[in-house]
């Protein structure tokens, strides 16, 4: 729910009550009307576009019946809205002065001053309520057409006036009577449209057109007016005219007048700190930025300003491809910017349950935060009855579908003191769960009909949907079913969805409900990664996560639908595999598939040095349960201050020697590290992870490495560190890789004079000769074949 933006403690006691009210909904304040004439509208007047398809020429219903006149009535309503805003009216009668109520001066005060964070919207409220009039009249004409003048058009004029410094509106509404006049504007606490719809309970059509359940959006004049001038004339018959005029302090006075044509004419006298508003540029602003969509012609001084038609209320197919385009380009880019701005997608909903909406959502072309450093802002506008209610609305829509541009229009919302502020937190709730349920469901339905487009989306906006699955876990499924990633089983160029992963997965009544992922680089990384090749051994398919954001979506997600996300490089998953493993096969079959890893491990491609150590029994072919034990605990005792919490055998590997388990994932070590830096007390060094070491007991490498604690221990220290390091490369988990490059030259060192002294292939035993390097007394063997410079 919106709060209310009074800070209360300059509002007194009264207006803290008001702020509660605003709050909770409660009864306890007095109930803050709209005056009549100025309350709220929503239904176009039949309009007919041009050939532009924007431009809009209003009439009268041609059915209503026409009232009969008099002479001297005929030649004040025929005359246009245009001249009476040129001929001054003129008071006639003796002006009484009443007194505002104290509870109205106190809400008054609160209006003029303290209700709203922008004094602009004040044109909003007149026109709004303009609005009203008119539609009243409207709906008089039609159901009572004997009794009101019904020979002028329903339209707003608007006037600015720098010599005089004066901001005019004036309707050809119903107007006023002397008693509505002091009813409707000598208190707040009445409301004119309130009391309409009273009168009209049976009539929803009537019922349906009037916004004002709350507000008093005709003082918000105040704001920015010294002194407020109404003139008005009923459209009864035979009714005279009306000069109401007030300074907003304490009182106001009535006289009758001539010259006042049907309608209501607001004339504002502006304060020193107000006369912006008597600039046209800056009402034209304020009426496109508000009032582009009301449903009468609004004209400034004398020129249409609202220019686009409320397309969203029209049904689908009465709306052209060019329609939509323009009402995306004024939404997007403003009225007078219609020559550039394309939408990838768009969605014209309309429903009447569980609420009355109105609707039409765009996908932009482009990612509108691709060029930026920070978030965007919500781009659809929330409406009441083509009456902009919160521009760049937040509450409508969750914060991941920001991107979407538009409208929502919904009858059903109330509106409270402020239109600045939503009263219904309840219905503003269901109206968000419905329009982010459609939402989906439209995106689901894009990713079907056309999957390479749908691709160009996710490749724009992909990025919200996963923050949306973070922040909202009951749309997680629905957001994680639209996503895409690469496989083992396919091509970057062709990523799978979750749902086809589920499609292809064993469906053995034994086999695990498990996706399993791996994070990587590129393509060409996970392939080779030692994590892989005991799923691709089995043909069990592994999503390639590129993203590291995808990892940690992953992770906090942990389930899609009733199948678990779980990374490939957990001890978790080399469990899963086993149960796939048997799924797959039964008793017999199942052990040979072991069987069978074990001599493809013993089997790994050994060089000749290997293969003739294996056979003089200086390295064995594979370590036993005893030897894995032995060198288990040598390597935590000789690498434990380096990360190794425990050393254990691994069924998994193949061509791998050694692979570290259940560590921090990449991404979410970069956010760690991230928040180390900007912590209290500055950067911070990063605390070593421990791990989990899985040595493979049939590579050369480890076997090599049991035989070197035996007989050199000080090599075999420097092997299992980097034994080690290599894994957390692999992994993603080594926090300095530069650290290892001196470990790295002495094992070179180690290697090279070892090869050096030993015999070249063919049997001879003389070593090759060196080139000396000037400044360097240690000679460089002579690779056969190697050109020395």
């Amino acid at each position: 729910m919106f709060r209310a933006r009074t800070a209360s403690s300059t509002l007194g006691a009264y207006g803290r009550l008001v702020a509660r009210s605003l709050r909770t909904g409660s009864s306890a304040a007095p109930a803050l009307k709209r005056a009549s004439p100025m309350s709220r509208s929503s239904t176009a007047t039949l309009p007919r576009l041009s050939s532009a398809g924007l431009a809009r020429t209003y009439t009268t219903d041609p059915k209503a019946p026409e009232a009969e006149t008099t002479s001297t009535e005929a030649e004040t309503t025929t005359s246009s809205t245009t001249a009476a805003a040129r001929e001054p009216e003129k008071e006639v009668g003796p002006a009484e002065t009443h007194e505002f109520k104290a509870e109205t001066r106190q809400l008054l005060d609160i209006v003029a001053h303290s209700l709203y964070s922008e004094r602009e919207v004040f044109v909003r409220e007149l026109v709004s309520n303009a609005a009203d009039a008119l539609e009243k009249l409207r709906h008089t004409q039609l159901v009572d057409g004997a009794n009101v003048i019904a020979n002028q058009p329903l339209e707003i004029n608007l006037y600015t006036d720098p010599g005089n410094h004066t901001f005019t509106i004036q309707d050809s509404g119903i107007g006023m009577t002397r008693e509505e006049l002091e009813t409707n504007l000598g208190t707040i606490a009445h409301s004119g449209s309130k009391q309409f719809i009273k009168q009209h309970a049976g009539s929803e059509s009537a019922k349906d057109r009037i916004i004002g359940q709350f507000g008093v959006g005709f003082y918000s004049a105040f704001m920015v007016g010294d002194q407020i001038t109404v003139y008005t004339r009923s459209a009864t018959p035979g009714s005279p005219g009306y000069c109401w005029r007030s300074d907003g302090l304490g009182s106001y006075t009535i006289a009758e007048a001539e010259g006042v044509a049907v309608g209501t004419k607001i004339v504002i006298t502006l304060r020193d700190n107000g006369h912006e508003f008597e600039r046209a540029e800056r009402i034209r602003e304020i009426v496109n930025k508000y009032s582009g969509f009301v449903g009468f012609p609004v004209k400034l001084n004398g020129e249409p300003v609202n220019t686009v038609e409320a397309l969203w209320k029209k049904s689908k197919g009465s709306v052209t491809d060019e329609e939509y385009l323009n009402l995306y380009r004024y939404l997007a880019s403003g009225p007078s910017a219609h020559d550039h701005g394309k939408f990838m997608y768009h969605l014209h909903y309309n429903t009447d349950a569980p609420l009355a909406i109105r609707s039409i959502l765009y996908v932009p072309e482009s990612n509108p935060e691709s060029a930026l450093l920070s978030q965007t802002k919500p781009g659809v506008n929330l409406y009441s009855r083509s009456v902009l209610i919160q521009a760049n609305s937040d509450r409508i829509l969750p914060s991941y579908l920001r991107f979407l541009r538009g409208v929502v229009d919904s009858e059903d919302i109330p509106l409270n003191l402020s239109r600045e502020l939503l009263q219904d937190g309840a219905l503003i709730r269901r109206l968000r769960e419905t329009i982010t349920g459609r939402v989906l469901k439209w995106f689901k339905s894009e990713s079907k009909y056309d999957p390479e487009a749908f691709g160009k989306f996710l490749a724009q906006f992909g990025s919200y949907l996963k923050e949306g699955a973070l922040q909202e876990p009951e749309h997680a499924n629905d957001l994680l079913d639209l996503l895409r990633f690469p496989s083992s089983a396919g091509t970057d160029a062709k990523p799978t969805t979750l749902g086809d992963y589920i499609a292809r997965a064993p469906t053995g009544t034994d086999a695990p409900k498990v996706i399993f992922y791996l994070e990587a680089s590129n393509r060409a990384t996970a392939k080779t990664n030692a994590y892989l090749e005991a799923f691709q051994r089995h043909n069990v398919e592994v999503l390639f996560l590129y993203d590291e954001f995808d990892t940690i979506l992953f992770n906090q997600v942990g389930k899609f639908k009733d199948f678990i996300l779980v990374s490939i490089d957990t001890s978790q998953a080399e469990s899963l595999l086993k149960s796939l493993k048997k799924a797959s096969g039964t008793g017999e079959d199942a052990k040979a598939t072991d069987k069978e890893d074990q001599k493809d491990a013993e089997s790994v491609a050994a060089g000749a040095a290997t293969e003739a150590a294996r056979a003089a029994g200086i390295i064995p072919d594979r370590l036993d349960k005893d030897q894995v034990t032995d060198l288990a605990a040598w390597m935590v005792r000789e690498l434990g201050n380096q990360q190794v919490k425990e050393v254990k055998a691994s069924e998994r590997l193949v061509s791998h020697p050694a692979v570290v388990v259940d560590h921090q994932s990449k991404a979410m070590r970069q956010i760690l590290k991230a928040m180390m830096r900007h912590g209290e007390g500055g950067h911070m060094p990063v605390v070593p992870e421990m791990v989990t070491l899985e040595v493979n007991p049939t590579h050369p490498v480890i076997c090599g490495l049991y035989a070197l604690t035996q007989s050199q221990p000080a090599l075999a220290r420097r092997v299992a560190a980097q034994v080690l390091d290599n894994a957390m490369l692999m992994a993603g988990a080594l926090n300095d890789p530069i650290t290892m490059v001196p470990r790295l030259n002495q094992l070179l060192e180690s290697l090279v004079v070892d090869a050096a002294g030993k015999p070249k292939d063919g049997g001879d035993s003389k070593a090759p000769e060196a080139t000396k390097v000037e400044g360097d007394d240690k000679p460089i063997p002579v690779v056969e074949g190697e050109k020395v410079e």
